[in-house]
């Protein structure tokens, strides 16, 4: 019933129309009152939530005296609100492609370039990926990671820089965790533009991804409250490549 409820909310019914919908279709027919009774729902919300759902062609109603009548149209008929989320898809599209750049216009701050020092700050999932697609973008990345750690909270890292990788446009040097899961890692990279070498084992660093690229720093922390940062500056750039490439050349060589 759950999944039934979420899939109609998702095609843009409202919780209570959800409802009152997917009871209808038990009922098959039932009047005003037994169909709020039977929801737990006052009679004015129920009412409310029925004729908009009469307006999107879901229920029909048939008076009989002074009552009515509802019975559920078949589910065949939401394919009508799909096709109507597309056109509206459709049309945003088209309204993006023109507001965009008059956005752009009356906000002159987007189009300056980045500062020569600038901090920008990230939380949660979806905050930290922002990270990794700016990273995915770029052409050399320098690391200090904790695959398992990342893997375990980012599952699609395994494929998106063994791809960004093989596309050769990124070229790695990682330095990381010596575990089963990271040498069965480092085995689907392309060796001709990637390089890794082990942390010293009594190494135990809070921050379990550490980047270099293009310029810019970043640092993800916290697999419980997931936290980013990056730091565009190239003086800082240019000291954390320097003793990473120092560090690098310190670490034996995988054989």
């Amino acid at each position: 019933m759950k999944k039934i409820l979420d899939f109609l909310i998702n095609l843009g019914l409202s919780t209570a129309e959800a409802k009152i919908y997917t009871r209808l279709t038990e009922l098959g027919q039932s009047s005003m009152t037994e169909l709020a009774h039977s929801l737990q729902m006052n009679r004015v919300t129920t009412h409310f939530n029925v004729q908009n759902l009469i307006d999107k062609g879901l229920i029909t109603h048939v008076k009989q005296g002074r009552s009515r009548e509802l019975t559920a149209q078949s589910p065949d008929s939401l394919q009508y609100l799909i096709e109507q989320k597309d056109n509206h898809v459709k049309r945003l599209k088209e309204e993006f492609i023109n507001t965009i750049p008059l956005m752009k216009k009356t906000m002159p701050l987007i189009n300056k370039p980045e500062r020569h020092f600038d901090v920008k700050f990230f939380q949660g999932k979806n905050g930290v990926k922002a990270i990794y697609r700016e990273v995915l973008k770029s052409t050399e990345l320098r690391s200090y990671v904790n695959i398992s750690n990342i893997f375990e909270v980012f599952p699609e890292n395994p494929q998106l820089f063994p791809e960004a990788v093989s596309r050769k446009h990124l070229k790695m040097w990682e330095i990381i965790e010596d575990s089963l899961i990271s040498r069965n890692y480092v085995k689907t990279v392309d060796p001709k533009r990637y390089s890794y070498k082990f942390f010293p084992s009594d190494w135990n660093i809070s921050v379990f991804d550490y980047m270099i690229f293009d310029g810019k720093i970043a640092m993800i922390a916290g697999k419980q409250e997931l936290k980013g940062i990056l730091i565009v500056n190239d003086d800082m750039y240019k000291n954390a490549k320097a003793l990473f490439e120092m560090l690098w050349r310190l670490l034996p060589t995988i054989k």
